[in-house]
């Protein structure tokens, strides 16, 4: 009689469990929003709000917000005081086959972003293309945590910013556990204002815990492509950055021009996890640990033709530097105290051009695969016969052969697959 009272107590248990699903998720709205539209509409498909904001005014858990095609010339910045759930994030992202641009052409003061929120969490953008902020492009601040920025395109934002930093996508505070997946930002700051500003991607100020970059491309920004300023924790891995430092001229534009910037700006910054990057032809250096204090695990990056040093790391810190590639080999300097194991300019080989399968990168900028992963290129992979093949030790990046190959590219292969936080959802 027990084991039937149990049964018929589990049974009424889920059907309660699947009840409250299927009210939460009817009771989740969906809602458009058009540049042909209107704030009085009822935000349907067929009535669609005009603004972004009107829409986020409204989102609760679970909501989804739709943009459709065309350009949204911003009258003022986008403040998002409203959070999603764990279980319900709050989406906005691109009406399918349709781009969305939100311009801050018109916003006039220099702290004005695009699209700008403090103590944010449980959001997710998507497919939206941010240009012309004054300040950043997308700016989370304070404890914004557990938020997706996905497969948006960020420019020629840091239009205004009279002070250095700035960003298309900044993150800082004490935010915690967002990620950062699958961007374009480029050209981003303007040296006629701060010879120092705009930056592809920056985490700042923030030494919480959980927040990764993956997947992103910065090319051409006028300070650093990815910049972690006074910032640890980061795991960085299966991004691009390239030509940062140089406008469209290929001159230099007045910014520091790192690929990858890596600290700065205070104590207690580093302990992050820099893996299978490529930098390439930046005006500075490709990879810079800018004063970093605390132990960095850098592994399987490839650094190409930067302006300076392909990996450069100044601090008195044992830094871990595994399987690194370097290209020409001997453009780095390193403290007498990282630790150096098993990477191009310490194993006795000879990079050349002739171990790649190519080195023009004139797809760099095209079109993503469908699932907004970086496009399949062969440039900087190995070819057959190269001495950088097996090179490497194992580090818990998947490889395949007896031993991993130098740099960002396993030979015949693609970038190892990530590891951490997975997006779920649209």
């Amino acid at each position: 009689m027990a084991i039937v009272s149990w049964w018929r107590l589990a049974r009424f248990s889920l059907l309660l469990l699947g009840t409250s699903s299927l009210v939460a998720a009817t009771q989740a709205a969906t809602y458009y929003v058009s540049p042909s539209g209107s704030d009085a509409s009822s935000g349907a498909l067929t009535a669609p709000f005009a603004t972004l904001q009107k829409a986020v005014n409204l989102a609760n858990p679970g909501d989804t917000i739709y943009m459709r095609g065309g350009t949204y010339t911003l009258a003022a910045q986008i403040n998002i005081g409203r959070n999603g759930s764990s279980a319900n994030l709050i989406t906005v992202l691109n009406y399918p086959g349709e781009v969305p641009i939100l311009d801050g052409i018109a916003l006039t003061n220099q702290n004005d972003s695009n699209i700008w929120a403090n103590n944010l969490s449980w959001w997710h953008f998507k497919g939206l293309e941010i240009k012309n902020g004054p300040s950043m492009g997308i700016w989370l601040t304070g404890a914004s945590h557990d938020n997706i920025i996905d497969q948006c395109v960020t420019h020629h934002n840091v239009r205004l910013r009279s002070s250095g930093g700035g960003a298309g996508i900044l993150i800082d505070g004490t935010s915690a556990n967002n990620l950062i997946l699958n961007n374009d930002s480029h050209h981003n700051g303007n040296p006629a204002i701060s010879a120092n500003a705009g930056d592809g991607i920056g985490v700042n100020y923030t030494l919480a815990t959980g927040n990764i970059v993956r997947g992103n491309r910065m090319w051409r920004n006028n300070d650093d492509g990815l910049d972690l300023w006074n910032a640890a924790n980061i795991l960085v891995e299966n991004n691009w950055s390239w030509e940062n430092g140089y406008n469209d001229a290929l001159q230099h534009s007045g910014g520091n021009g790192n690929g990858f910037k890596l600290g700065g700006g205070g104590a207690g910054d580093g302990l992050h996890t820099v893996q299978n990057n490529l930098a390439w032809r930046n005006w500075h250096n490709g990879f810079d640990d800018n004063g970093a204090n605390l132990l960095m695990h850098v592994f399987n990056n490839t650094s190409y033709e930067n302006g300076a040093d392909s990996f450069g790391f100044f601090a008195a810190v044992a830094n871990i530097l595994k399987n690194n590639l370097a290209f020409p080999n001997g453009n780095t300097f390193m403290n007498p105290v990282v630790v150096q194991g098993q990477n191009s300019w310490n194993l006795g080989v000879t990079v050349s051009s002739a171990d790649f399968a190519s080195l023009d990168f004139s797809g760099a900028s095209g079109a993503r695969q469908s699932d907004g992963s970086l496009p399949t290129l062969n440039f900087l992979k190995l070819v057959a016969g190269s001495d950088l093949i097996g090179k490497g030790v194992d580090v818990g990046i998947p490889y395949s052969g007896s031993a991993p190959d130098l740099g960002a590219y396993e030979y015949a292969g693609s970038l190892p697959p990530p590891t951490g936080l997975r997006v779920v959802g649209p």
